[in-house]
Order: structure tokens, then sequence, then C-alpha cells
């Protein structure tokens, strides 16, 4: 790492709130180093401390520089300071005996007539007499029911947390850590909690490379940012691979049906679809598998599966409708899908009659093209209301067209009625005018017209809609030029 923000009360110092004294002797891992070379190389400081990475197979010290790279030591001069082991404070226990010269003891019923200490006074014994009484400091006297003997209790030395085992090369590891350990992160997609199985150890800085349970994604570590899993961690990050996106169960459809992935007695269909549910953790498979009628299909784990929507689900498994030669048919493809032969001339939402039946295939003869084949699931079969409703449109259609067509020849567009014109009353409406009357149109534009045998007290307007042209201005003899 680089040079340590260090505390120097005296001799030792103190680093990150632990301590270390300076020792001779050769560095080991976990020592600290203190740069002593005038002559140091500029990526390192000179009196700057240093935490040891590692030691390598010569005996020589490797620390991080400045820069972040590691720095071997063969070549610097450096003070070596190991980490104080630092002592419990001594713990005593009270015991009711006759203490002996040299014994600590504490008062505990002072004699109401004594002033010279108080309860919970602590002396050295400089005095011991048969009965149990003795003197302290030489001069003052202290009875026997007075004080309890202080045996001291086994001190413990504080030593620092046995260093677990080495991780090693197939064994798991959970993550502790994603903050900064010496300015190196792992990958952003790592989270506290994440299960690795360690698969590389090259004895850097940065020694562990782990492949994530759940993901099979790969990344490098710091040892200090794992721990050894538990047997429980592991089989829940196993699960978790197995469940894969099926917790709590869903809706699939069977992309890998290889034995390896699915289970059952009965042979597994690539592209079926089928219901998902939990099975649990104990089971070499993790998810149960139905039959769109929740008849039990087999087991499986994620890998052999792909999500699907409740909505694709039961597009895919509803009751497929039977078709005969006659039917009328649309072409319903969800957005996005394309024929399993191609579009040809035809559109979505074209209808047309089927023209042939053959297993799963459809030959449907459509305005725009005769003879398109088609899968049952591309086709929607129309009902006979449907069918009548849409000949009912197209003969509608076909009207309209053709009257459009009528006036176009005379270079107008549909009721477009001009002064002169010869109409026939065809409905009469409120205007007065009794039909079948034959008359000139006088004045008007395409919503209401005059005739001429109309005043402004008797049938003066009618609406163009209830007339119809007989002769145009244009082909009358009599406004011949």
């Amino acid at each position: 790492m680089a040079k340590l923000n260090v505390i120097i009360p005296v001799a030792d110092v103190e680093i990150n709130g632990a301590k270390y004294r300076k020792v001779d002797r050769s560095a080991q891992e976990g020592d600290v180093i203190r740069i002593t070379d005038e002559d140091a190389p500029r990526y390192v400081v000179n009196g700057a401390f240093y935490a040891v990475d590692e030691v390598d197979s010569c005996g020589d010290a490797q620390i991080t520089d400045e820069d972040g790279d590691g720095c071997d030591t063969c070549n610097l001069s450096f003070e070596v300071y190991e980490k104080v082991t630092e002592l419990a404070p001594q713990q005593y226990r009270e015991v009711k005996r006759k203490a002996t010269v040299g014994e600590r003891i504490r008062i505990v019923d002072k004699d109401r007539s004594e002033d010279g200490y108080e309860n919970g006074a602590e002396f050295t014994v400089t005095d011991a007499y048969y009965g149990g009484d003795l003197y302290v400091n030489d001069t003052q006297f202290v009875l026997y029911r007075e004080y309890v003997v202080l045996e001291p209790v086994a001190a413990e030395t504080a030593t620092q947390p046995a260093q677990p085992e080495r991780l090693r090369v197939g064994e798991y590891a959970k993550v502790i850590s994603v903050g900064v350990i010496d300015d190196s992160t792992p990958e952003s997609w790592v989270k506290v909690g994440d299960v690795f199985e360690i698969t590389t150890d090259d004895g850097s800085s940065t020694p562990f490379r782990g492949k994530q349970v759940l993901s099979g994604e790969t990344a490098w570590f710091k040892a200090e940012r794992f721990v050894r899993a538990t047997d429980d961690e592991v089989a829940a990050a196993k699960y978790a691979l197995k469940l894969g996106d099926f917790k709590g169960g869903g809706y699939a459809v069977i992309e890998n049906p290889s034995d390896d992935n699915a289970s059952t007695g009965v042979r597994l269909s690539k592209g079926k679809y089928v219901i998902v549910s939990e099975f649990g953790p104990e089971g070499v498979r993790a998810l149960t598998i139905e039959n769109p009628d929740s008849t039990t299909l087999g087991f499986a784990n994620a890998d052999a599966l792909r999500k699907v929507t409740k909505e694709e689900f039961d597009a895919a498994t509803a009751p497929k409708p039977t078709f005969e030669v006659g039917d009328t048919v649309k072409l319903s493809l969800t957005e996005g899908q394309r024929p399993k032969h191609g579009f040809g001339e035809v559109e979505n939402g074209d209808i047309g009659k089927v023209a042939s039946v053959s297993n799963s295939l459809i030959t449907v003869d459509f305005p725009s093209q005769s003879g398109w084949s088609a899968k049952p699931n591309e086709l929607t079969k129309l009902t006979a209301e449907e069918s009548a409703e849409i000949e009912r449109n197209k003969a509608e259609e076909a009207a309209r067209e053709a009257e459009r067509a009528k006036w176009a020849k005379i270079g107008r567009e549909v009721n477009e009625f001009k002064r002169g014109d010869i109409v026939e009353v065809m409905e009469s409406g409120s205007s007065g005018y009794r039909v079948g009357l034959v008359d000139v149109v006088t004045h008007g534009d395409d919503d209401v017209l005059r005739l001429s045998t109309g005043t402004d007290r008797t049938c003066p307007w009618i609406v163009s809609r209830r007339v119809k042209l007989v002769v145009p201005v244009e082909q009358r003899f009599d406004q011949s030029a």
C-alpha cells in the first residue's frame, strides 16, 4: 500500500489504532516497515511507513509503492515494526481465608471503631498472626473478620485472533467488503454476501480469482474481502442458481431438456410451455414443472427453462381452432411476429378463405395472394356473423367505390351538384317537393339545393342527398352554346 498515516507516541508507533513496536529481525507478512534510505527511489518516501504485503522466496519484503505498484525492498534500508500483543489487566477474586505475608487483601467489613481505612481499601500484608489478624504497611493492624484475600486469576494473554486458514482453489468464499481496500475495489456488480468459488490463487497482493455461483461471472479479490463460506451459505447460493428467475414460480418454455437440467418419466420436448413452482432445496432439481392442465410433468433447474409472461403462456397454450375448407380467416400475428413462411403479398390483418388443410399447414386464398401457407396459430377463424359482416362491408365499400367512379367520370365528387343540373326527388323529407319530381337546380351547394319549382314560401330548399342526378348541366342540349 502507499505510505501509512502514523502516530508516534514515544518508541512505539500507532497505525490505524493498532500499536507496533520496532524489532531487530527480518520483515514478515503483516509487519510494517519504515524506509530509512536517503537514496530511496522516487516511488517510495524516506521516513514513511509501508505495510508488508508478502515475503518472496528470497526473503525480501514486498510492499505497494506510491504509484500503486508492487515494490521489492531488497535494495532498500528500513526498520521493521511488529504489531504489539497487549496483555489483559490483572484480575483478582475474593477469597475468605487467612492471608500470608505478601498477599493482597481488601477491606469488606471495617470495624466501626477503625478510622484508618474504609471498606474497599486494598493493602499488601507485611506481618501475619496465627489467628488471621495481620499488619499492613508495617504499622496498620487489621482484624481477620475485616478482610478477604485477593487471589490473582491466571492472566490470559490477549492474543490476536487466529488467522483463518488460507482459502484454497475449489473452496467457496463469501464477500464481506466491496469498499476501498488499498485503492482496490472489485467490479461494480459484486455485492456483500455474494458467494464465489475460488478458481485461482496466484500469490500476489490480489491473489484470488473467483467465479460467482449465481451468475458464473469472475472477478479478482484481495484476501481481506473474503471469508470462507459456510456449508449453508454455499447451499443457499447453489439453490438460488437452480431457481434462477423462478423464485415463487412462474411460466416458462423448455429450452434445454438435457438430463443434467431436467428429469421426468417422459421425454421433455423443447419448446413446450409449462407451469413452474419451487420444489425445494433438498432435491437435485429445484423446480417442479407442470403441464398447462396442472398435471406434474417433471422437475428441472432454471437453466433448462426460459421465463415467459402469463400472456405469452396463455396465448401459446390456448386451444387451437380447427379449420375447414371454406372457412373465413384473418391473419393475426402479435406485434413484431413474422409468419413461418414469410409475408409474401399478404399483410397482417388480411382476410381470406381456407383453400386446403394438411396436418399443421393451412393454405389460404387472400385477395392479394392465393395459395398462401400458414400455421394454425397465425390465423383467427371468423364466425358466421363476423364473415357476414365482412361481406356486407365489402359490398358497401364496392357500392361506394362504384358511386365515386360514376361521379368521377363527369369530374365531380359524390353528390356535387351544379346550377342547371336536372335532378329527381327521391325523398321529400320536410322540403315540400313531391317524390318523383324531375326539376332543375337553381340555387345551392353540396348540402342543400333549391329547384326551379320552389319559392321562398313553398318548397324553398331540399337536402342534396334526397335527390338523384339525372342529367348534369354539361350534358343538356338546351344549354349548349
